[in-house]
This record gives structure tokens, C-alpha cells and sequence, in this order.
């Protein structure tokens, strides 16, 4: 078929370049730190100072994240940390890189799947990919999804590229690269060995007979036997594997299943947009004659289950909507027409499309900026009590603005997963160290795990002077005054008042 684009590979990949960055560098420092962005720039920091091969957090071990991810990003946020920019860029900056480095990547993987070769959908979808809140969100934020993706991305176009220079030693690095992945996002990386076994058993059955192709099909279950040996010698792997994976994978009851799947689909939505229904249309047209893509497409089954309020799940697989959808929008009775009107309805559903996000991104903004005040009031305090619901953004602020200009403040965290009755949390304000049932001393590892607990960090601190509650009420002690009441945030000032 005759390419309806004539740029070379070069110039589209170089326009995608520049429409990565374009798009992509304002959002780098827009949000506050939401949620768990707040306790992996803790644990990057920890990491800086003392690695270890289980990533730490408040100095104890941590099970539901291995260590690369912490190592990388706490070696370039070095550099980041340093440039006079805003401490979210700082620590976003890396993934923004390597979501810039999968750009060209992922055109010519695309290129390379598509039968014909086209130009046209392996540029359209790449734009699809980079409008969508899918993959603007997880490259524009302290995930470990943008540096996981890159390496999965390079891995699988190391075992569809055929007529790579290294020949069948290809097989060797890509399998290098998916053992290296595990130690990023565990699980996850399995995608890429069913994704390269299906593509050589469709398109290139000679590569069946090379034993490095076999060979490099070990690497991810490898990396698994080597990651469960190290969280088990420090009695964590049952932790993990056991109960926070089956946790994202197997509900209780049919309620939770369906409470997992609209909360999944919450983000998702808007953050796809129109391209979603356009894969499935391209998807029931084209499903068939593209049988690798539609096997990647159907890897979104997981994050249907499991990505409850987590947009970034979908990342994976966002690759395989954006082709279906870009096969729908290109193609008319096998023939590419980008025309005119093409080029409008394209035009048009682009603006869409970042309307949507500007509208999850504002939603966002309002939802967690509070967060970001309360660290940046209580920053530089000593004494200081943060005391509820999951809200870390608080600590960050507060912990990172100290060590931007001096010491480190010492800090009590009490994490509240249950209701626990304000006489409880009032009798915590007073003794913090006081025995209470169900409550974790030290270890924040099981916080996403075991819902009926609650967590107590390590502090030094016997009495305090600020306290902080996150959706919680308490009776609180002697005289204090209300130094902010805003989103279920309240800062109390003990000992003035009355």
C-alpha cells in the first residue's frame, strides 16, 4: 500500500518529540504530590542516603515495591533536586525522560506490527497515546509506571525487530531488559514475554527455533524466584504476593468486584475519551486481520479489575487502544484517506480530549492542594502530630521544605485505617506511645494490605505542640486554638487558647 505520509521516520518521530515535550512539560509541576507520590519521594530519599535492596521507608523495609525504581530515580533527582525549579519537577522529571525516550520507540513498534508498514497509523496513534490522561498522567508524575513502560517498550521492540544488527543475541538483551523491569514493577513485566512469544509464533516462526528466544523467556520468572527469595528472608513475601496481589486480583463478594470495576472506569473514561469507543470499533473491524495488537488489547482485563481509581494501570495497554482507534479514523475499505476533513475530526477530538484531562487535572489540583498547605504551614514547626486518614502529602511538604533549607524535623504519624473513636485518638494526643488494639508500631508495610490496622511512625517526641487531623475528630487536651479547618484537614495549636 502506498504511504499516504512521504516524511521519513525521522521527521514524524522528531514531530512527536516535540509534541511530547510541548504538551507534557507545563503539567510537570501543576499538581501537588498526590498520595502515594508522597511516600515514594520519602523512600527516594532514604534511598539516596542508604540504599538498600528493599526499598525502606522511615527506615523500615517495605514489601509492595522492589528497589530499582527508588535506586534510578534517587541518583537523577541528585541532579534535578539542585536546578531552580519547583520540587515536584524535581521529582517528576524523571519520568517525564522516560516517557520522552519511549516516544520513538513505541512509533516504530507500531510501524513494525502494523502489516503494511503505515506511516499514518503508527503516527496517529502515538499522538492518540500521548492526549490521553493514560499516559500524560504516569509520565508527568512520581509513578514508577513511566520508567516501567520505557523498559517494556524496549524490550519488545528488541524481539520484533528481525533484522536488528545483533541477530538472535537481540533475544539475550530483551530478555535482560525484562529481568531488569521486574525490579520496577514486579508482576507487570509478564506482558512482555506473551506479547514477544505471540509475535513470533504470527509473524516470525523462524525465530521459534532459536534457543536464545527460549532463553530469554526465562528472565521474568527468574526475576520473580529472585525477588520472592529476598522479601521472604525478611518475612515479607507473603505480604506481598499473598495479600496485596491477590487483594488487586480476587474481591470478596460481587459488590466489591463491581465497586473495583466503576472505580477503575471513573478516570479511565475521561481520561480515554472518545479514542476507547473508537478502539472497539476498530477493534470489531480490524481484530481479526490484527490478531497481535488485539492480543494486546486484551490485556486490559486487568486493569479493568484491579486499576480502582488508578488511571496509570492502563498505561500497558493504552498502546493497543490507540492503534485501534487510529485503524478506525485512517482507514476506509483498507485505504488511507487523511484528508481535510481527516484532519479536522482529528483536530477536534484532540481538543476533546485535553479538555477532558484539563478537567480531571483541575478536579485533582482542588482535591489534594490542601495537602501541600498543611506541609507547607507546619513545615519548619517542631512537635508535630498528623493524625488520620491517608493524607502523606502532609508529611512530604513538611519533611521535604526542612530539608531544602536545614534540619530534618522529627514527626508523629499515626495512619487511622478504621474508625477509631475520638476518645482514642484524643488519648493518642495526649500519650502518643499509648498501647492501643490493632495498631503497628514502625513498619508501614502492610498499610495497603491489612484495612482493619492502624500505624504508628517511630518519633522521639513526648509531647506536641501541633496536631494535625485527617477526617478525624478528637478530644483534644487543655487549651488549643484553630489554625486551619479546611477539607477535613484541621491544624490545632495546644497549649493557647480556650
Amino acid at each position: 500500500m502506498e504511504q499516504t505520509i512521504m516524511f521519513p521516520d525521522g521527521k514524524l518521530i522528531l514531530i512527536l518529540i516535540a509534541i511530547y515535550i510541548l504538551i507534557r512539560l507545563p503539567l510537570l509541576s501543576y499538581l501537588p504530590f498526590v498520595q502515594d507520590e508522597s511516600i515514594y519521594s520519602i523512600m527516594i530519599q532514604e534511598q539516596a542516603a542508604h540504599p538498600t535492596l528493599i526499598p525502606t521507608l522511615f527506615g523500615y523495609p517495605m514489601s509492595w515495591k522492589p528497589m530499582l525504581f527508588f535506586w534510578t530515580y534517587s541518583i537523577i533527582t541528585h541532579v534535578t533536586l539542585a536546578l531552580p525549579i519547583p520540587i515536584e519537577a524535581a521529582f517528576r522529571l524523571p519520568s517525564f525522560l522516560f516517557g520522552l525516550l519511549t516516544v520513538p520507540l513505541l512509533y516504530l513498534v507500531i510501524k513494525k506490527v502494523e502489516p503494511t508498514g503505515s506511516r499514518a497509523v503508527a503516527f496517529f496513534s502515538t499522538i492518540i497515546f500521548m492526549f490521553t490522561l493514560v499516559s500524560s498522567y504516569p509520565q508527568d508524575a512520581l509513578l514508577l509506571d513511566s520508567m516501567m513502560f520505557f523498559l517494556m517498550v524496549c524490550a519488545l521492540y528488541l524481539y520484533i525487530d528481525s533484522g536488528n544488527r545483533l541477530g538472535s543475541y537481540r533475544f539475550l538483551l530483551a530478555g535482560a531488559l525484562v529481568f531488569v523491569a521486574f525490579f520496577v514493577k514486579l508482576l507487570l513485566v509478564f506482558m512482555v514475554p506473551v506479547l514477544a512469544l505471540t509475535y513470533i509464533y504470527l509473524k516470525d516462526k523462524f525465530s521459534i527455533r532459536e534457543p536464545l528466544f527460549w532463553i530469554s523467556l526465562l528472565a521474568a520468572p527468574l526475576a520473580f524466584v529472585i525477588h520472592f527469595m529476598l522479601l521472604n528472608s525478611a518475612g515479607l513475601s507473603g505480604e506481598l504476593y499473598s495479600s496485596e496481589m491477590t487483594s488487586h486480583l480476587v474481591k470478596d463478594d460481587i459488590g466489591a468486584t463491581m465497586n473495583a470495576f466503576i472505580g477503575s472506569m471513573t478516570h479511565f473514561i475521561p481520561g480515554c475519551g472518545i479514542w476507547f469507543a473508537l478502539s472497539l470499533a476498530g477493534l470489531w473491524l480490524y481484530g481479526r486481520r490484527e490478531p497481535f495488537m488485539a492480543v494486546w488489547y486484551m490485556f486490559i482485563l486487568f486493569p479493568l479489575i484491579s486499576g480502582n481509581f488508578m488511571i496509570w494501570y492502563y498505561l500497558p495497554v493504552m498502546p493497543a487502544i490507540a492503534y485501534f482507534a487510529a485503524l478506525t479514523l485512517v482507514k476506509h475499505d483498507g485505504e488511507e484517506r487523511l484528508d481535510k476533513f481527516f484532519m479536522i475530526i482529528f483536530s477536534m477530538m484532540l481538543l476533546a480530549s485535553v479538555a477532558l484531562c484539563l478537567m480531571v487535572y483541575a478536579t485533582i489540583y482542588g482535591d489534594y492542594m490542601p495537602q501541600k498547605d498543611v506541609g507547607m504551614m507546619m513545615a519548619g514547626k517542631e512537635n508535630v502530630l498528623v493524625l488520620g486518614r491517608y493524607n502523606p502529602a502532609i508529611l512530604t511538604y513538611k519533611m521535604l521544605n526542612e530539608g531544602s533549607y536545614g534540619r530534618v524535623r522529627d514527626v508523629g504519624w499515626i495512619l487511622e485505617q478504621k474508625n477509631m473513636p475520638k476518645e482514642d485518638a484524643g488519648a493518642l494526643i495526649q500519650d502518643y506511645h499509648k498501647q492501643v488494639a490493632n495498631m503497628t508500631d514502625g513498619s508501614f508495610s502492610a498499610m495497603f494490605t491489612a484495612q482493619d490496622w492502624s500505624f504508628r511512625k517511630d518519633t522521639n517526641i513526648t509531647s506536641f505542640d501541633y496536631v494535625v487531623l485527617v477526617g478525624q475528630d478528637a478530644v483534644m487536651p487543655g487549651n488549643y486554638s484553630v489554625l486551619y479547618n479546611k477539607s477535613n484537614l484541621t491544624i490545632y495549636r495546644l497549649g493557647v487558647g480556650g
